[in-house]
């Protein structure tokens, strides 16, 4: 599933309100307005400039509970502000919609020399760490692409701060 949103704030919340609905994705992660741009161009995906934040989730749950969950995630996404929510009719289509995620690196390339870091936050401040990213970088003069995954099963974000913290 493939959600669009006018900006990384309200991709950010929506977000927030997947953690807070105490569905558990298998996959769930956001790229902010530079990240999609730039992915956009490299690939020619055809998003409009309108396009400021792209959130994508999947889950790996059996097929019946697998669809209520994406259903559930759609509708979270669409009530955050979502400017258009695409559901995978395949794991096929599934495979597509994660294309761009995987070509973000490949496409920052076009932008110039890049450093590459991860940070560390509750999903639930995830919209407070997009704005102050998106005020540093414009005071600075920075392009800055975040891209984060929100949620893994492989790494429980409780277990991942611990081990950050030893």
């Amino acid at each position: 599933m493939a959600a669009t949103f006018a900006d990384a704030h309200d991709a950010a919340v929506g977000v927030a309100s997947v953690v807070r609905s105490g569905v558990v994705p298998s996959l769930l992660e956001f790229m902010d307005r530079t990240s999609v741009h730039a992915v956009n161009d490299s690939c020619r995906l055809g998003f409009g400039g309108e396009v400021g934040a792209l959130v994508l989730a999947q889950s790996d749950a059996s097929s019946v509970r697998a669809k209520e969950e994406i259903a559930l995630l759609a509708d979270l996404l669409a009530d955050a502000g979502a400017l258009d929510v695409v559901v995978a009719a395949d794991q096929a289509e599934g495979a597509l919609l994660l294309a761009a995620r995987r070509q973000v690196l490949t496409a920052f390339e076009s932008l110039g020399a890049a450093l590459i870091d991860d940070v560390c936050v509750p999903r639930d401040r995830l919209a407070a760490l997009v704005d102050g990213v998106e005020a540093l970088a414009t005071s600075a003069g920075l392009t800055v692409g975040p891209v984060r995954p929100c949620w893994g099963r492989q790494l429980p974000p409780d277990r991942g701060v611990r081990r950050l913290r030893t």
